[in-house]
């Protein structure tokens, strides 16, 4: 008889060990349907920079799709050109609401912890792009107060250098799109 149920503890250990390879750290859900990376928004980033550098005003319009696309590539070239491996999985960019939803998973070791950005752009009267953060959230952890305000000036300083010799004249985030009209400032 006891030959005959020597292949529960088997079964059970089996189990244990399937689920010690992958222990969900939970987090936040997916704030849409998955994106399906598909399109080249690098050479349409890439050409409207140097239109800019020209000294001509641009207009970019970019889905979703050709966002996480163009953020898993970059995500991909600088791995290649640090060396160091990047682990975030299923990276997807959202457009939705006048928001820019930035969703991925973090993999170290056996967890996996999801994790979500919102950013919510305006512009200024003088054409300038504004970031506020509106949610950041790591696994279970959501960020809030002076470590959100801190997250929201790193970004507002990159971006505040990236966009310091142009004019956004339009911008808009809807339904899986954004698009942005710039003009050059001399």
């Amino acid at each position: 008889m006891t030959k005959r149920y020597s292949f529960v503890p088997v079964l059970i250990l089996s189990i244990l060990v399937a689920l010690a390879c992958r222990l969900p750290a939970g987090g936040p859900a997916r704030p849409g349907p998955p994106v399906a990376a598909a399109g080249d928004a690098g050479r349409k980033i890439d050409a409207a920079v140097a239109l800019l550098r020209q000294g001509q005003a641009t207009a970019l319009t970019l889905t979703q799709e050709a966002a996480t696309a163009w953020l898993i590539r970059r995500m991909a070239a600088y791995a290649a050109q640090t060396g160091e491996p990047v682990s975030l999985d299923a990276l997807q960019v959202y457009f939705q609401d006048g928001a820019v939803q930035l969703y991925g998973e973090h993999r170290v070791g056996a967890f996996t912890a999801s994790m979500l950005l919102t950013l919510m752009p305006t512009l200024t009267p003088g054409g300038q792009l504004r970031i506020q953060i509106g949610t950041a959230q790591y696994g279970s952890l959501a960020m809030s107060g002076e470590t959100l305000e801190t997250l929201t000036r790193a970004v507002q300083n990159n971006l505040d250098s990236l966009w310091t010799r142009c004019r956004i004249t339009a911008l808009s985030i809807a339904d899986g799109v954004l698009s942005i009209s710039v003009q050059p400032v001399p």
